[in-house]
């Protein structure tokens, strides 16, 4: 047995885990985020980045040399057909998530899933209906709630220091010209909202701590592409609270939220993709602004060794499975506005 620290949300803590097991992952894709995934994987204590899988062996192999992975597999079959996996982190294009995820289940691997969940709340549905019915853990990848940060906001606002919080603004956009990507492929459950605007809409229920009641939107929808490259979105609450957002693939870079309260507010400068460098809250209240300087940290690390630390620990997810099933809902609510046939 070994001890080592884990940092979580908001606390760190010394656990005891048998070294000789850690959990055994493997990248179902070769996608981009995986860069930013794996040195998570290979620089914790209780995980091993065992492969990476492809449709096409040779990439497979690329990527697994490139990631420090140990091995390649040919197909995500031979993946989830493994020994060698205990979990696996699917980061396959939208429209591929539920089913890769249930096949992923099936074959007794815990799953964590790129946002959004799935392409809608039907298949998100029978998403966490197969993984509660093989026993598996499944969290949807929103790695910006394992950031310090974001605690510190619920701690600021539990403190009663901006008074009761009313709205959250958020703001996550790119500038990524229309293309071949699979963003901008509505076939492949692309566009705004389901790429960036799922991480707004995911934020205002992680400040007020409930699902919205009401949805209202409007969106510069692409007919040819099946995408939106804009939605402006606004959430209503319980309790006369409100959210608002704004999601773009067609504008300046912004990664932001704001929480405005009864006496104060909070803003959050570099919400959602802050890097590993140290990051700055700015906080208005009667007495001045404060500015709170929350040192550097990789997202990715900590949400992967949140969800391992379950694993081996066999404890709850601070987020489960149906928090993935809510946001999606939350989803379909604003297409349900648009009149998005779902």
């Amino acid at each position: 047995m070994v001890w080592y620290e884990v940092k979580t949300d908001e606390k760190l803590e010394v656990i005891e885990v048998e070294m000789k097991n850690p959990v055994r992952w493997g990248l179902l894709s070769t996608a981009r985020i995986n860069r930013r995934v794996a040195p998570g994987i290979r620089d914790s204590p209780m995980t091993e980045l065992v492969g990476v899988a492809s449709r096409e062996p040779s990439k497979a192999e690329r990527a697994a040399k490139e990631l420090g992975a140990k091995r390649s597999f040919e197909s995500y079959e031979e993946m989830l057909a493994s020994g060698e996996i205990d979990a696996v982190y699917i980061s396959l294009p939208n429209s591929l998530h539920a089913e890769w995820s249930i096949r992923a289940a099936e074959a007794g691997k815990h799953v964590l899933c790129e946002k959004p969940l799935a392409s809608n709340a039907t298949e998100a549905e029978k998403v966490v209906e197969a993984c509660e019915r093989e026993g598996v853990l499944l969290m949807e990848a929103f790695m910006y709630r394992h950031h310090p940060q974001h605690a510190k906001v619920r701690e600021t606002i539990s403190s009663g220091r901006i008074g009761e919080p009313l709205v959250v603004n958020a703001r996550l956009s790119i500038y990524l010209e229309p293309s071949d990507d699979i963003r901008w492929r509505g076939e492949l459950a692309g566009g705004a909202l389901m790429d960036v605007g799922c991480y707004c809409i995911n934020v205002s229920r992680f400040i007020f701590e409930s699902e919205p009641i009401t949805a209202k939107a409007m969106w510069k929808f692409d007919k040819g592409r099946g995408v939106d490259g804009t939605t402006v979105g606004l959430l209503g609450f319980p309790r006369d609270r409100y959210a608002s957002f704004i999601c773009s693939l067609l504008m300046q870079r912004a990664n932001r939220y704001e929480v405005i309260g009864t006496e104060g507010s909070i803003e959050v400068p570099t919400a959602f993709v802050p890097g590993n460098a140290d990051v700055v809250l700015r906080i208005n209240s009667k007495s001045g602004t404060e500015e709170i300087v929350i040192p550097g940290d990789d997202q990715y690390r900590l949400e992967v060794e949140h969800f391992s630390k379950c694993i081996l620990e066999g404890t709850p997810l601070t987020y489960p499975a149906e928090n993935g099933l809510a946001n999606m809902r939350a989803i379909d609510a604003v297409r349900k506005d648009l009149g998005w046939q779902l």
